[in-house]
C-alpha cells in the first residue's frame, strides 16, 4: 500500500501496538502427526512483534531443537502459515503482508478471522486462512482486508536477514557504572550502626535547596561554606545527627542533570546522516558540565555514605544515577558491605519536614523510573534529530526562503501542534447558520423593578434582570417559527399564564486538592500567566519556602499529612486570616475524592506570608491562589436557592431561573468563584395572567468556537498523555518560540501558516506522527518500564523499528510536503506590493500592508499572521493604539465625495470584542462600532445620538477634519455632510434639551456665507437648532469603492431619487428639530 506502517511490528511492519517480552520464556511448539509426537525446544526471548489482529509473529531469537525435529513458538492456528522445506513441517508464524495506516484512516484493532479450510497430512497439520492486505481507503475508513488468498512461502535466507536487521540497532549507552553498583548494593544490608565521625555527603537538585539542608541540619550550631577553586558550587560543612551517631555533613549541588544523550562523533553534517541512518547510530551520555563533574569528584572524595535529595520525580531519579556515576566508585570502602546511597523522598523544604525526611524517610534509588527516563531521551533524541534533519535538508534545497530556517519536529511538540490545528481548521471550515427564537418581555422588569429592589447592603450583588429562555431554545426554519408564534399569539391574546413555581437547593462543589497541571491551567486562564511563567514562579517559591512541592498529579491529601497543622499558620493573615479561623472553629471536613497517585501530596502553603515577603508579583500572585485554593479545599460547599417560574403563552413555554446564594462556604476564601445572584423583580403566583410587553422573533447567527486557549491544551495534552506534568509547559513554550503558533489576546494559540501548512502535512503522509496516539502509546511502553514489567533494551529497540519505518515512509512522501510549500509561497508573490504600515500589537515589529489582493490585508512576518483589511478605499496609519491589544490603529477612507471613512484596529477588526449595539455577534467591527468607555475613537466618545433612519445604529462624527467635515451612522450608509468651508466639527459633553443629543460646536473661517451675522462659531443640536440644520446634507454614503450592489441609480453613482433627501431630512427632524 501507499499509506503510513502503523503502530506495530508483526513480521515486516502492521498489526497493533503490542508490549514486547522482557524475560525468557519457556515455550514450545507442537506437531501432530504419525504417533502424535510433541517435541520441546530450549528457552528463547518473547518475539520480535505482533501480527495483526493480535496474532503475529512468534519467532525468537533463538532456535532450539527437540526430540520431534525443528521445534518453533506455539502460535493460534488462525495466524498465518507458512511452509518450511524439508521435512515438510508447517508453522504458523503470523507474518502478514505489510498493513499500513492509510491518509485520513483511523487507528483500529484488525478483526479476527476463522480458518477457512483445514487439511490433514502425513507429516503434520496444515491451516490456510485468510490473509490480510492493505486496502488504500480515501474515505478515511482505514484498513480492510481480502479474503481467501494464501501467504507466498518465504525462503529461509529472507527470514533470517529480517532477524539481523532487526538486531542491527545499537547497544545505546545508558549509567552503566551506576547501574551496576546499584545492583550489588541492593543485595546488601541497611548499615545497622553508623560509627561517630561518618563523612556523609549530600547532594540536591540546586544550590538553593542545599543551602535549605544545611539550615534545617544545624540546629542550634552553625556551618562553613567552601566556595571557589576546587568548588563550583559552594560546598557546606557541619556537624550533625545521623542514626544516632555524630556525623560530618557535606551538603553541595548540582544543577540539573549531569549528563547529556547525543550521538557519538562523526554524525553532525545534516547532509550526510540523515534518514534511518541515524536509528543505526549509537548514543552517548557526554557530560553536560565538565566542571560540575570534577565538582562532584572533588566534593565526594574521603566520603563513606551518600545521601540523595534530588527532586522526587522521574528526572530527579535519573539525576540520582547520573550522580552515582561518578561519585560511587570514590566512595570510602569503610561500609563496603552495606548499602551506602540513600535517597531522600521529600517534598516541602521545611525545617521541621527535611529533618523528619533524615530521620525515616529514606530509601533505595529506583533504578527502573531511571532506565525509563533513559530510554525516553534516546528515543526523543534519535525520532526528533532523524524528522527534524530530513524536512529541514529538504526543504532547504527547494525554497531559498527557507535556506536558514530549522523545521523541527518533536515526539511531543508535534501531536501539541495538531491540537492546535484541528481548533484551527474547525474555525476555518465553520460556515454560520441563521436561527431564529422567540423572546418575550414583562411590564414588572420596566414598571415595578425599583419596588422590589432589596434595600440592603447585599443589593449590590444582585441582578434583577432574569431572561426567560425559549424552552425550544432556537429553530432553524424561520417560516416554523413565524408559524409558532402567530398561533402563540392567536390562543393567549397577549396574556402569559405562571404555569409551574418551584424552588430547589443546589450546591456549588469545593475544589479538589491542587496539582500541577490545575495550576498551570488557572495560571493561564486567570492570572494571565503563561505554563512556562508559573511553573518558573512556582518553582521559585519552593525552593524560598514558601510552598510544597510543585510537580504533582496527587489530588488527595494523605492520612497522615497533617493538614490542619498548616492551616494554623495562617490565621493571623490580613487577607485570609478568618477564613482560617473559620476552618479550625469546626469540625474536620476533609475533601472527598481526589487520587493518590502515590508521588507528593498535593501542593499546599507550607508558612505564611504577606505581600511584602515576595518581592516579586507575579510569585505572590501565585501563591495568593495556591493558600486560597488550600483553604478552599477544607470548606463547606456553597449553598444556592434557585427557583424557577415557567410562563405558558399559547403553546410555547419559557423558563426563567432566579438564585440566591444561602451560605457561602468555600466562595469566602475564593471570592472569585461568588455565582451572579439574581432575583425575580416581584412574587409570581400559580395560575396567574400577565399581560406581555413585547412578544417577538430575534434573529440570531452561529458562532465558530474560539481558538485553543493555553488552560484548554493543557487540559488536552494531560488527557492523551503527551508530556508530563514537568514538561507540558517547556512543549507549549517551544510552539511559541519556534513560531508554529502566536499568542494571541486571551492567551489563546493561533497555529501560524507555517505550522498550519506542516501538520496538514503530517496528517496527509502519516497521521499518527501529529495524532496523540503514538505518543500516548509509547508513554504507555515507558511506563512499563518504570513498574518493572518490561525490559529497556527490547522497548528501545521494538520502538526505534516503527520509528524507523515511518521516517522511510515520510521521506517517500515528502512531494507532499513540497506541493503544500509551493501553495504558500504562491499566494505570497501574488502581493508583491507591500509596504511597511503600522506596528503589530504583539510583537511590536512592523507589518507590511499588501493593497494587491482583495480584500487587502496586513501581515506581521515575526507572528506570521495575516488581518483582513476593508476594500474599496485608501488605508492610512491614523496614530495611537488600541487600548484592548496595542495595535496601531489605521483610518480607512471609502472612494468618493460621499465616502464614509472611520478608524479601525487592524485585531478588533476582524475579532471583535463586543456585540453591536442590539446584541448580535459581529464579524467584523471598526472603532465606530466600539464600545470602550474612554478610547477617543470609540463610538461612546463620538456619537450623538441613535441614527433616526434605521433607528439601530448611532451617528457618530468622522475624527478627522476635512474640507468637508462628516457625520455617519455605524449601521447604515446614511451620511451628515457639513457645508463647505467649516474648519473644526467637535462634540460636546452637553445634551440637547429637548432630543437629548449631544450638542456640536462647528467652526467657519470669517467672512462665511454659511452662518448669519458674520458668526464664525456656533453650538448647537444638528436636529433642533434650524441654522445648523440648513447647513448640513444628508446623503447615501459609500462603504466600498464600486462593485457593490446600488438600490438607486444608473450606471456609475447613479441619480439620488427626487425626494430622498427630503425624506432623511423628516427622519432626522423626528427627533425634535426642524427641517431644512
Amino acid at each position: 500500500g501507499n499509506g503510513a506502517p502503523s503502530l506495530a511490528d508483526g513480521g515486516r511492519m502492521g498489526g497493533e501496538w503490542r508490549s514486547v517480552g522482557s524475560d525468557s520464556a519457556r515455550m514450545y511448539s507442537e506437531r501432530k502427526g504419525n504417533g502424535r509426537g510433541r517435541g520441546r525446544g530450549k528457552n528463547f526471548d518473547v518475539g520480535l512483534g505482533m501480527g495483526v489482529g493480535g496474532y503475529g509473529k512468534a519467532v525468537g531469537r533463538g532456535r532450539g531443537r527437540g526430540s520431534g525435529g525443528k521445534q518453533f513458538p506455539k502460535s493460534d492456528t488462525t495466524g498465518l502459515s507458512q511452509r518450511r522445506a524439508g521435512r515438510g513441517e508447517r508453522f504458523d508464524k503470523g507474518n502478514s503482508s505489510s498493513t499500513f495506516m492509510t491518509a485520513g484512516g483511523k487507528w483500529d484493532d484488525l478483526p479476527k478471522v476463522e480458518p477457512l479450510r483445514e487439511r490433514r497430512g502425513r507429516r503434520g497439520r496444515e491451516v490456510i486462512i485468510e490473509r490480510f492486505v492493505n486496502v488504500y481507503r480515501p474515505n478515511g475508513k482505514g484498513l480492510d482486508y481480502v479474503s481467501g488468498e494464501e501467504e507466498e512461502y518465504k525462503d529461509e535466507k529472507e527470514e533470517k536477514k529480517q532477524i539481523e536487521d532487526e538486531e542491527s540497532f545499537p547497544e545505546d549507552q545508558i549509567l552503566d557504572t551506576a547501574y551496576a553498583m546499584h545492583y550489588m548494593d541492593s543485595k546488601k544490608p541497611w548499615p545497622s550502626k553508623i560509627r561517630d565521625g561518618t563523612v556523609v555527603l549530600h547532594i540536591a537538585e540546586k544550590p538553593s535547596i542545599a543551602l535549605a539542608l544545611a539550615n534545617a541540619f544545624k540546629g542550634s550550631g552553625e556551618f562553613k561554606t567552601l566556595s571557589g577553586h576546587p568548588y563550583v558550587l559552594p560546598v557546606h560543612i557541619l556537624k550533625a545527627q545521623f542514626r544516632g551517631a555524630t556525623c560530618d555533613f557535606r551538603v553541595s549541588a548540582v544543577a540539573g542533570h549531569v549528563y547529556k544523550t547525543d550521538f557519538v562523533q562523526g554524525y553532525e553534517s545534516w547532509e550526510r546522516t540523515q534518514g534511518g541512518t541515524l536509528f543505526h547510530v549509537k548514543s552517548l551520555k557526554l557530560p553536560c558540565k565538565g566542571s560540575i563533574l570534577r565538582h562532584l569528584q572533588v566534593v565526594s572524595r574521603g566520603c563513606d555514605l551518600v545521601v540523595l535529595w534530588l527532586d522526587c520525580d522521574n528526572e530527579g531519579e535519573n539525576i540520582c544515577f547520573e550522580v552515582l556515576n561518578i561519585i560511587h566508585p570514590i566512595l570510602n570502602s569503610t561500609y563496603k558491605n552495606c548499602k551506602r546511597v540513600f535517597r531522600a523522598t521529600f517534598s516541602s523544604l521545611a525545617e521541621v519536614d527535611l529533618v523528619t525526611t533524615l530521620k525515616s524517610r529514606l530509601v533505595e534509588p529506583n533504578i527502573n523510573i531511571s532506565k525509563s527516563v533513559d530510554a525516553r531521551q534516546i528515543l526523543d533524541l534519535k525520532m526528533g534529530v532523524a524528522f527534524t534533519r530530513f524536512q529541514s535538508v529538504f526543504l532547504r534545497k527547494n525554497f531559498s526562503r527557507l535556506a536558514n530556517k530549522t523545521i523541527s519536529f518533536g515526539p511531543c511538540q508535534t501531536p501539541s501542534l495538531g491540537f492546535c490545528v484541528e481548533r484551527h481548521d474547525q474555525i476555518a471550515s465553520f460556515v454560520p447558520e441563521k436561527f431564529w427564537e422567540i423572546c418575550l418581555k414583562l411590564p414588572y422588569f420596566h414598571q415595578n423593578l425599583a419596588l422590589s429592589l432589596p434595600k440592603d447592603e447585599d443589593a449590590k450583588h444582585i441582578s434583577t434582570v432574569i431572561n426567560f429562555k425559549w424552552k425550544r431554545n432556537r429553530i432553524f426554519n424561520k417560516e416554523i417559527c413565524a408559524m409558532l408564534i402567530k398561533l402563540s399569539r392567536a390562543k393567549s391574546k397577549g396574556m402569559a399564564r405562571v404555569k409551574e413555581i418551584k424552588s430547589v437547593q443546589s450546591s456549588l462543589k469545593r475544589p479538589l486538592p491542587l496539582n500541577t497541571t490545575s495550576l498551570l491551567k488557572v495560571a493561564s486562564k486567570g492570572l494571565g500567566m503563561s505554563p512556562h511563567e508559573a511553573m518558573h514562579a512556582a518553582e521559585s517559591l519552593y525552593t524560598s519556602g514558601f510552598i510544597s512541592y510543585p510537580r504533582t498529579e496527587t489530588t488527595k491529601y494523605s492520612k497522615n499529612f497533617d493538614v490542619y497543622g498548616l492551616v494554623r499558620n495562617h490565621i493571623s493573615h490580613t487577607s485570609w486570616g478568618d477564613s482560617a479561623k473559620d476552618i479550625l472553629s469546626k469540625p474536620k471536613n476533609m475533601p472527598k475524592g481526589g487520587v493518590d497517585m502515590g508521588d507528593h501530596p498535593p501542593i499546599t502553603p507550607v508558612r505564611c506570608a504577606e505581600s511584602h515577603d515576595i518581592s516579586r508579583p507575579r510569585e505572590w500572585k501565585l501563591y495568593d491562589y495556591i493558600t486560597r485554593h488550600f483553604l478552599a479545599t477544607l470548606m463547606d460547599d456553597c449553598t444556592l436557592q434557585n427557583q424557577t417560574v415557567k410562563l405558558q403563552v399559547g403553546d410555547e413555554t419559557f423558563e426563567g431561573i432566579a438564585s440566591i446564594i444561602e451560605k457561602d462556604g468555600f466562595i469566602a476564601a475564593m471570592p472569585w468563584k461568588r455565582p451572579i445572584e439574581s432575583k425575580f423583580p416581584t412574587d409570581f403566583k400559580t395560575d396567574q395572567t400577565i399581560r406581555l410587553a413585547t412578544y417577538e422573533i430575534k434573529e440570531g447567527l452561529t458562532t465558530a468556537p474560539q481558538m485553543l486557549s493555553e488552560a484548554e491544551l493543557i487540559e488536552k495534552m494531560e488527557q492523551h498523555k503527551i508530556g508530563t506534568d514537568a514538561s507540558i509547559p517547556t512543549h507549549i513554550k517551544s510552539l511559541i518560540d519556534r513560531k508554529y503558533v502566536h499568542l494571541q489576546p486571551g492567551r489563546r494559540l493561533a497555529p501560524s501558516s507555517l505550522g498550519v501548512i506542516l501538520a496538514h502535512a503530517y496528517r496527509m503522509i502519516d497521521q499518527e506522527l501529529i495524532n496523540p496516539v503514538m505518543r500516548s502509546k509509547l508513554e504507555q511502553q515507558l511506563d512499563t518500564i518504570a513498574k518493572g514489567e518490561l525490559d529497556f533494551r527490547q522497548v528501545v529497540k521494538h520502538c526505534q523499528k516503527i520509528m524507523k519505518a515511518k521516517l522511510l515512509h515520510f521521506q517517500d512522501n515528502a512531494q507532499t510536503l513540497k506541493g503544500l510549500f509551493d501553495a504558500k509561497f504562491a499566494r505570497e508573490n501574488a502581493g508583491s506590493h507591500t509596504r511597511d504600515l503600522s506596528k503589530c500589537g504583539i510583537c511590536k515589529r512592523w507589518m507590511l500592508y499588501n493593497p494587491g489582493v482583495r480584500p487587502p490585508t496586513i501581515t506581521c512576518t515575526t507572528c506570521d499572521v495575516t488581518y483582513p483589511l476593508p476594500a474599496g478605499g485608501a488605508i492610512k496609519i491614523f496614530g495611537g493604539e488600541c487600548p484592548f491589544d496595542g495595535f496601531e490603529i489605521l483610518m480607512f477612507n471609502a472612494k468618493g465625495n460621499n465616502g464614509i471613512s472611520y478608524p479601525l484596529c487592524p485585531y478588533c477588526y476582524n475579532h471583535p470584542p463586543f456585540e453591536d449595539i442590539n446584541g448580535t455577534k459581529l464579524s467584523q467591527m471598526s472603532c465606530a462600532m466600539c464600545r470602550h468607555p474612554t478610547c477617543p475613537q470609540s463610538y461612546v466618545s463620538l456619537s450623538l445620538c441613535r441614527c433616526p433612519y434605521c433607528q439601530r445604529g448611532q451617528l457618530v462624527l468622522d475624527p478627522v477634519n476635512r474640507a468637508i467635515s462628516k457625520v455617519s451612522c455605524n449601521h447604515c450608509d446614511r451620511l451628515i455632510k457639513f457645508a463647505n468651508g467649516a474648519n473644526k466639527v467637535s462634540l460636546l459633553k452637553s445634551k440637547c434639551e429637548r432630543c437629548q443629543a449631544r450638542l456640536v460646536r462647528v467652526e467657519y473661517p470669517r467672512n462665511n456665507n454659511v452662518l448669519p451675522a458674520g458668526e464664525t462659531k456656533r453650538k448647537g443640536c444638528l436636529a433642533c437648532d434650524p441654522i445648523l440644520n440648513a447647513t448640513t446634507q444628508v446623503v447615501k454614503g459609500r462603504l466600498t469603492g464600486g462593485g457593490g450592489k446600488r438600490r438607486y441609480g444608473r450606471r456609475k453613482g447613479g441619480r439620488r431619487r427626487k425626494n430622498e433627501e427630503n425624506t432623511m431630512h423628516i427622519a432626522l427632524n423626528n427627533t425634535g428639530g426642524k427641517g431644512r
